[in-house]
């Protein structure tokens, strides 16, 4: 399982970081998934911490018609992270963004798993 991250996602994230002076939004990222492998091919920044129930979220999903692939942002801490562990984001992608806005920005990517418990286990990002 790994992450591709199109050229217009990247462009868009790096836009992101540069209007926010590195300290952009949290948002979804929209795609598909082929064979093992998520596709990003755009984002949308959302409110902190990605939404704001899950019954906006299984709406939102509707809307753009089960796109939604995951969740990024741009100020990760435990409090999202523990938001994101949860049944209605089981196999999700989750990425947090680092960068000043003057270079593309560091990803690193993760999915929502569950044995027991949620977790996160980090997946490859593909170059």
């Amino acid at each position: 399982m790994d992450v591709f991250v199109s050229y217009d996602a990247k462009r868009s994230l790096r836009a992101e970081s540069i209007l926010h002076s590195g300290d952009g939004p949290d948002g979804l990222l929209l795609g598909h998934k082929r064979g093992p492998r998520f596709v990003i091919e755009e984002i949308l920044p959302t409110l902190p911490g990605f939404f704001s129930s899950r019954d906006a979220l299984a709406a939102c999903e509707r809307h753009l018609q089960n796109r939604v692939l995951g969740f990024f942002t741009f100020r990760p801490g435990n409090r999202k992270r523990n938001k994101l562990l949860a049944p209605i984001t089981y196999g999700k992608l989750y990425m947090e963004v680092t960068g000043d806005g003057t270079r593309d920005p560091s990803l690193a990517s993760y999915i929502v798993e569950f044995e027991e418990e949620f977790f996160l286990t980090p997946i490859p990002l593909v170059k």
